[in-house]
């Protein structure tokens, strides 16, 4: 029977695995066949070398499953077994190493060259990939390494599908049913991360989905409606529009040549006055919609207020600490305001 190995969060980070953990994991195994379960949004890339490394020099059956997101440094991790495969709905994303640096000039220039290194690096292992796979662009492995390198450039994601179809995976699996907790905590961690550009709509419908779901959740602990608040929202957001829309046509609108006739005798075009009218309309339902929004952030407010304990315990409040519920106010409030 396969021993197991889950490889998830942030490589070489706290909160996931790293070359040591795995290094570990394979000893114990003792050549045994081994199943490498991959969700996460990339690491540290040396951690991530290291690790595909390890992988590659196992002696025994090695296959990796990708699941949910396998991006940046976990990408090449995946494809260190023998055997890849993802779970249909995943995604696989590739891009360019990035990283900070302080210091001078030569210092700065030298990181610079450093994550060029660690590019050609991973792309080797793509292209690597890809051609053992017999899946070559036009059989070229110069027009495969061109078409990679640009990918990573692009920040490019890949549905479990598409990264089959390229030649980077080997088989496609159905989703298990403990799986799905595997995908959120990918996803929450996609979101609070934050690095990536050209995350795709259906990760970011979720992630409107689950912050909608969040703050549902908290309203309801403090005793607030959270569909009239997103409703007002919606609405605010449809006048503001509307008042732009209305303006910028009240702007294309050529005033009326002046004359030396007096002014009284300056008839006003039509669509002039009209326009100015449903201007001043919306911007009348907007003030309303400000003022609902306002009464609503009092309310909030109101609600969530409290007094500062003056012992060293500090009461809980339907299980939850004064700090954390002033913090789910700030959280409420910021998804309030945003534009």
């Amino acid at each position: 029977m396969a021993l197991e190995f889950n490889i998830f969060g942030t490589i070489g980070g706290k909160d996931g695995q790293n070359k040591d953990t795995l290094q570990t994991a394979l000893t114990n195994a003792g050549g045994q066949e081994i199943i490498l379960n991959v969700s996460s949004s990339g690491g540290d890339v040396f951690e991530g070398l290291a690790m595909q490394a390890l992988i590659k020099n196992y002696s025994g059956s090695t296959i990796s499953r990708g699941i949910g997101i396998v991006a940046s440094a976990a990408t090449i991790v995946l494809l260190a077994a023998k055997k890849v495969q993802m779970s249909k709905n995943s995604f696989f994303m590739l891009h360019n190493s990035w990283g900070y640096v302080t210091g001078n000039a030569a210092e700065m220039q030298n990181t610079i060259e450093l994550l060029k290194k660690v590019d050609e690096d991973m792309l080797s292992i793509y292209v690597e990939k890809v051609k053992k796979n017999n899946k070559l662009v036009n059989g070229s492995e110069d027009e495969t390494y061109i078409i990679i390198k640009k990918m990573m450039e692009d920040e490019t994601w890949l549905t479990s599908e598409e990264a089959l179809n390229f030649g980077l995976i080997d088989m496609i699996t159905e989703e298990k049913e403990n799986e799905n907790k595997i995908y959120e905590n990918t996803f929450a961690q996609v979101r609070a991360e934050a690095n990536f550009k050209n995350i795709p709509k259906q990760i970011l419908s979720n992630m409107q989905a689950e912050k909608k779901s969040f703050l549902k959740l908290l309203a309801s602990w403090l005793g607030l409606n959270a569909e009239i608040t997103e409703e007002v929202k919606s609405e605010l957001s449809e006048a503001v529009e509307a008042i732009e829309a209305a303006q910028e046509v009240t702007e294309n609108v050529e005033e009326p040549a002046k004359e030396s006739e007096p002014i009284e005798a300056v008839t006003e075009a039509p669509e002039v006055s009209a326009k100015a009218a449903e201007l001043s309309d919306l911007e009348q339902k907007l003030e309303e919609k400000r003022k609902q929004l306002e009464a609503m952030e009092a309310e909030i407010q109101a609600k969530i207020s409290y007094k500062t304990e003056t012992s060293e315990t500090v009461k809980p409040i339907n299980g939850f600490t004064n700090e954390q519920i002033s913090q789910a106010s700030r959280f409420i409030n910021s998804l309030i305001n945003k534009n």
